[in-house]
C-alpha cells in the first residue's frame, strides 16, 4: 500500500516535472522572442540613428552654403555700396560741370561758336543720364540682396524647426 502510494506521488512528481519542463520551454521560447524583438528594434534605431546623422550632415553641409553665399553677398553689397559713393561724387561732379556748361550755354548763345558749346552740353547730360541709370541699376541689385537674406533668414528658420523635430523625433524613439 505504502509503496503504491510512492509510486503514485512519483508519477504525480514526474507529471509536475514535465509540465514545469514545457512551461520553461515555452518561458524560454517567450524570452529568446522578445530578445529577438529587442534585437530588431535595436537595429531599427541604430539605422534611424545613422539617417539621422547623414541628415545632420547635410543641413550642416546646406548652411555652410548658405553662410558663404552670405558673405559672398555681404562683400558684393560692400562693393556696391562703395560704387554707389563714387558715382554719387561723379553725379556731384557732374551737376557742377552741368551748371557751368548752363552758364556756357548762355554765353554761347551769343557766340560765334555756339554749335559747338551746345554740342559738349548734349554729351554731358547723355553721360549723366547713363550714370544715373547706373546708378538705379546698382540700387536694383542692393533690393534683390536684401530680399535674398530675408530669404536665406527664413531658410535658417526653417532648417532650424526642421532639427527641432528631427530631435524630439529620436527623443520619442529613445523612450518608445
Amino acid at each position: 500500500e505504502e509503496m503504491k502510494e510512492y509510486k503514485d506521488r512519483a508519477e504525480n512528481l514526474m507529471a509536475q516535472n514535465h509540465k514545469f519542463q514545457l512551461e520553461q520551454h515555452e518561458i524560454d521560447k517567450e524570452h529568446k522572442e522578445f530578445v529577438n524583438q529587442i534585437e530588431r528594434e535595436r537595429d531599427s534605431l541604430t539605422r534611424d540613428l545613422e539617417d539621422v546623422k547623414l541628415c545632420k550632415e547635410g543641413l550642416e553641409e546646406q548652411m555652410k552654403t548658405v553662410d558663404d553665399a552670405m558673405d559672398n553677398l555681404k562683400q558684393k553689397l560692400d562693393d556696391l555700396k562703395a560704387s554707389n559713393d563714387e558715382l554719387k561724387r561723379e553725379c556731384d561732379k557732374k551737376a557742377v560741370e552741368i551748371s557751368s556748361l548752363q552758364k556756357m550755354q548762355v554765353e554761347a548763345a551769343r557766340d560765334k561758336n555756339q554749335a559747338e558749346h551746345m554740342q559738349r552740353f548734349v554729351d554731358m547730360t547723355m553721360k549723366l543720364k547713363t550714370q544715373r541709370a547706373e546708378l538705379a541699376e546698382k540700387e536694383s541689385l542692393q533690393k534683390q540682396l536684401e530680399d535674398l537674406k530675408a530669404e536665406n533668414s527664413q531658410l535658417k528658420q526653417q532648417m532650424f524647426h526642421s532639427e527641432m523635430t528631427r530631435r524630439e523625433l529620436h527623443h520619442q524613439a529613445r523612450r518608445g
